[in-house]
Formats: structure tokens, C-alpha cells, sequence
């Protein structure tokens, strides 16, 4: 028996391990793989070039806010690869997304200070 398929290195996790969802634990099981296979797999993933596409689809951002936040060196750089070809690493994305400040919960009408009397609706 290989040690990478021994029972001890299958339940042994890497002390900078992510937090890795139970569903992907249980998927990378059915599949016959274990939890440092399937986090290696999932850092190579992190690890590429993506696209304008994706870029916009990871990020919510439009082109042109993603071009100014990246002046204002709020976003990652681009990598300029030709004449009319740019890239963003994903890994540097992914950063950027884990850095935002967690939105603020949002506020009953009463802590907004209106409080409803009765009849009346907190429609605006």
C-alpha cells in the first residue's frame, strides 16, 4: 500500500488547510480522493489567468469600475499579455474579494428612527 493511500495521510490535514465545505469532502470521497488531493486541486484552480468574462462575472464590477479602482490601486493589476490582451490572476481576485469589509446588517425602520404606528407601512 502507497502512503498517499494509506488511512493515516487520508484523514491527516495540513495545518494551513482551508475550511473546505463538507459537500466537497463528501464529492472528493465518492470520487476516491482524499482532503490534501482535493486542496491541492482546488489551489492549482486558484492559480490561473482569467479573463474580461469572468473577471465581471466573478467580481460584479463593471469594466470601467474594475479600470478605476485599479488606478486608485483598489483592485488587483492587470497583466497585459499582447496588444489587446489582458488577464487577472485569480488567486489575486479571490484576495481581493476575502479583503472587502463584511456588509453592514441592515436596520429595522425603528433604529432608522421612524417608528410605524398602526395602520401605517414601512414601505417607502
Amino acid at each position: 500500500m502507497s502512503l498517499e493511500h494509506s488511512p493515516a495521510r487520508q484523514h491527516r490535514v495540513p495545518s494551513n488547510a482551508w475550511t473546505i465545505p463538507r459537500e466537497f469532502v463528501e464529492w472528493a470521497k465518492q470520487h476516491g480522493m482524499d482532503v490534501e488531493t482535493l486542496l491541492l486541486r482546488m489551489r492549482q484552480l486558484e492559480e490561473r489567468l482569467i479573463g474580461e468574462a469572468e473577471c465581471r462575472v466573478i467580481t460584479n464590477l463593471s469594466r470601467a469600475q474594475r479600470w478605476r479602482m485599479e488606478r486608485d490601486r483598489k483592485f488587483p493589476r492587470r497583466l497585459r499579455l499582447g496588444p489587446r490582451t489582458v488577464r487577472w490572476r485569480l488567486s489575486e481576485i479571490l484576495a481581493w474579494i476575502a479583503d472587502l469589509p463584511a456588509a453592514a446588517p441592515e436596520r429595522s425602520p425603528q433604529q432608522h428612527g421612524r417608528a410605524c404606528g398602526p395602520g401605517q407601512s414601512t414601505a417607502l
